[in-house]
């Protein structure tokens, strides 16, 4: 057996107990340990019982420090009883954030063209063409900072074309409103726009894959406390997706459009597609 007394765990993310009975810890040490990690990773810092986790970071309230402070709790008795209870109430904080971000991001519709009405605002012109990057070349390739988010936003010009697409006329973009029902590896993602083509869905037969510079242009440049918003014109369920830029010959380059970042994965990985087309490209009948 191992010796009497013997103090197990990281200074800093071990409880009162540990050190004062470390015979005598129990689960509820795990979930202290838990709640330092949760607290470092939504402030920056370790706590130090001074400052509330809203204090440090504004996108926080009063329900999260309430949740921290029993994680946290010196006297376990006052923690959560167990790791099924503490995954309740972080779980109920999860949706309660998601419900706060999509009433604030309903705010920032982006302006809606009417309807079969044409604009006349410059278009962009962003890379169609995929291209294979290594990442230490994609933050200067795609434009975004350290945090790998758009340097520069687009202010786009979307029409809901009612027929389960949008157009983006600032781009001279037609996207799917949503994309593919089920996330797929990156191979499978380029059979489902086979599929689409085949189908001439919408009336294109043009659609594909988008560069990480198309999926870039779906971001809305907000406030902190909203940065992670995308026009509520489109099916925002569909989080994380694929790009047609390859990493290597066995991972792609992904968009999440939730958290507004760029980064890269396996291609057995399993991400949603959402298609696109160019306006010039080609229409049918």
């Amino acid at each position: 057996g191992r010796p009497r007394n013997l103090q197990v765990g990281s200074p800093f993310y071990a409880p009162p107990e540990q050190e004062q009975a470390p015979e005598e810890v129990d689960g509820r040490a795990d979930l202290y340990s838990c709640a330092v990690m949760l607290y470092r990773m939504l402030t920056g810092e370790l706590p130090d019982g001074k400052n509330r986790p809203s204090q440090l970071n504004p996108l926080l309230d009063d329900a999260w420090d309430l949740f921290l402070a029993t994680g946290l709790a010196p006297n376990r008795e006052l923690r959560f009883a167990d790791a099924k209870a503490m995954q309740r109430d972080l779980l109920e904080l999860e949706k309660h954030w998601q419900e706060t971000k999509d009433k604030t991001c309903a705010l920032l519709n982006p302006k809606l063209a009417r309807h079969g009405v044409a604009d006349d605002s410059p278009v962009h012109t962003l890379r169609s063409r995929p291209i294979k990057i290594d990442p230490r070349a994609g933050r200067k390739t795609f434009q975004v900072d350290s945090l790998w988010r758009p340097r520069h936003y687009i202010t786009n010009q979307y029409t809901d074309n009612l027929d389960g697409t949008v157009t983006d006329r600032a781009c001279g973009l037609v996207w799917q409103q949503s994309g593919s029902d089920y996330p797929l590896t990156w191979d499978k993602a380029q059979e489902y726009v086979q599929v689409l083509n085949a189908e001439r869905t919408a009336g294109w037969n043009g659609w594909r894959l988008p560069t990480v510079d198309e999926l870039l242009s779906l971001l809305t440049e907000v406030s902190l406390a909203e940065q992670y918003c995308i026009a509520p014109v489109f099916d925002r369920s569909k989080k994380w997706l694929w790009s047609a830029d390859k990493r290597s010959f066995m991972a792609a380059w992904y968009v999440s459009v939730d958290m507004g970042f760029v980064s890269w994965q396996d291609m057995t990985c399993y991400n949603y597609v959402r298609a696109v087309c160019s306006l010039t490209g080609r229409r049918m009948g």
